[in-house]
């Protein structure tokens, strides 16, 4: 529309905006209502995709998740002995009841250290001064004084050049170096060398007999007491680990690991429970020692599991129903235009939009099919209304209820038969037969397939409303256009008209004055 400021009337005396807005009134209308279209029409995708999304869960979170009978089971885990035995998470745990006895835990090796002290360098003599990580070699023993000494020790069949002037530190990163299967640390005066992994797992270290200052220099870092000739080699003792040793339901098994895996149970152990010794493998030794491990079927998790989703389809079926099926006037109620908005309060306007919400999807064909759909699986399957599901009546529109005592009973009875009803079941010969999730979850991806009209997902016609938008677009662009031209064509006539008027006003004064 023109933003041209228009001076008309005034030589007439017309009201011409009135005239010209009654004369085009009806093409404003016509704009007006396509505008209204669009509007109402981008209120109903922004519901639908909110409204998809609710059933897209539903059909994903519940359907989905029930028709597989992993959705049902739970079990209840018995370990008779949690202080000895840590069962993990995802063991299979076999049927009946699997003992276990712990005769030895699996320790690592530990290199045989004594505390190291400082010596005075004027006497040789051992103080009372613990070394620190640095305390240099050349600072702990009267055979090693010479800082710019070097010496070679062995650790497995790596050689480590050691000096004088190491540190502790520094002599306990060098064996890291050479051996990373190894935890090395110096502290409290003593190295502190140990296997990472348990076992029975051997820890050589040790210094060739052809250079005495070499054995001097073992015997300082890790006591002489500890340092034995070895068929000619020097080499520090070891407390040697052990492996793990334990019976499973009578039978004895070895582990370099306390953490182990057998028969599906994942299990580390953490105190022995009997006795090892290589004669008779392991025993009790008391009647503590068998630990008891087993798992029974949670009945209780499948009811709660079959009335959470009850509860959740009732909710849904409520919400659907009150949409689908408005209880009050049917009269359609359209957006708003600013004009409109301006003659009416900010309540009325605000009950006005809540109408229009509340008669979005009264009687939507999509909606009803889904509400249909569920209706149709659920409200009158025999293997649910023998274990006490069923509906109502008619008026509580597909709502179900259960018979507490009679869906317990039937999960006592037979838990598998009532997982079947929902998830299905695999015979012998490995045949599947669908239980009512399979069948209500078919037909609903049937529905959210691909066409021509719906993208895969959608429970609405999406495609058909971006080819709606474009024909109001192009309808709203065309209306919009020729109103502008018939207002700025009645204007034009009534300006031409105001300069008639004042040309003849103006002739008609000099003949008035001759």
């Amino acid at each position: 529309m023109s933003d041209t400021i228009r001076f008309t009337g005034l030589t007439s005396g017309l009201d011409t905006e009135s005239i010209v807005k009654a004369l085009v009134a009806t093409d404003k209308s016509k704009v007006d209502n396509l505008k209204k279209e669009e509007m109402l029409l981008e209120l109903k995708e922004e519901k639908w995709k909110e409204m998809n999304t609710t059933l897209m869960n539903f059909y994903t979170d519940q359907i989905g998740s029930l028709r597989h009978d992993g959705g049902f089971y739970s079990e209840t885990i018995i370990n008779t002995n949690e202080d000895a035995l840590t069962l993990h998470e995802g063991s299979d745990i076999p049927d009946g009841t699997n003992e276990i006895i712990i005769g030895q835990l699996a320790t690592n090796t530990q290199v045989d250290t004594d505390q190291i002290y400082k010596v005075d360098p004027n006497t040789g003599k051992e103080t009372k001064e613990l070394a620190t990580k640095d305390t240099k070699l050349s600072e702990i023993s009267a055979y090693t004084t010479d800082e710019s000494a070097t010496y070679t020790i062995n650790i497995g069949n790596e050689e480590v050049e050691i000096l004088g002037s190491d540190t502790m530190e520094d002599i306990a990163n060098k064996i890291k170096e050479v051996d990373d299967s190894l935890n090395v640390n110096f502290d409290q005066g003593r190295f502190m060398i140990s296997n990472k992994e348990t076992g029975n797992i051997d820890i050589n270290i040790s210094a060739s007999q052809e250079g005495n200052a070499n054995v001097d220099a073992l015997e300082a870092l890790f006591g002489k007491n500890n340092v034995s000739d070895v068929d000619g080699t020097y080499t520090v003792g070891t407390n040697q680990g052990k492996n793990a040793h334990y019976k499973y339901n009578g039978y004895d098994y070895e582990s370099t690991s306390n953490t182990v895996t057998v028969n599906g149970l994942n299990m580390t152990f953490k105190q022995t429970t009997g006795a090892y010794d290589e004669k008779n493998g392991v025993t009790a030794t008391d009647g503590d020692s068998k630990i008891l491990i087993s798992s029974e079927q949670d009945v209780g998790a499948i009811y709660d599991r079959i009335v959470g989703f009850v509860d959740e389809y009732n909710k849904l079926i409520e919400d659907l129903n009150s949409k689908l099926d408005v209880p009050y006037s049917k009269e359609e109620y359209m957006p708003l235009t600013e004009e409109e908005m301006a003659e009416m309060s900010d309540y009325e306007i605000e009950l006005w939009n809540e109408k229009i919400e509340t008669h979005l999807f009264e009687d939507d064909p999509h909606l009803q099919e889904f509400v249909d759909t569920l209706r149709g699986a659920l409200g009158s399957n025999e293997d649910l209304i023998s274990m006490g599901i069923t509906t109502g009546n008619w008026q509580e529109k597909g709502k179900l209820h259960i018979d507490e005592e009679k869906l317990k009973a039937a999960i006592s009875s037979d838990a598998d038969k009532v997982i079947a009803a929902f998830a299905g079941e695999v015979d012998a010969d490995g045949n599947k037969t669908d239980g009512v999730m399979d069948t209500l979850y078919d037909k609903i991806s049937d529905q959210i397939a691909t066409t021509s009209l719906n993208s895969f997902g959608s429970f609405y016609n999406d495609k058909v409303f971006d080819d709606q938008f474009r024909t109001l677009a192009t309808d709203i662009e065309r209306y919009q256009s020729r109103y502008e031209s018939r207002e700025e064509y009645y204007y034009s006539q009534f300006t031409a008209m105001e300069q008639m008027m004042n040309e003849w006003n103006s002739q008609s004064s000099v003949f008035a004055t001759a």
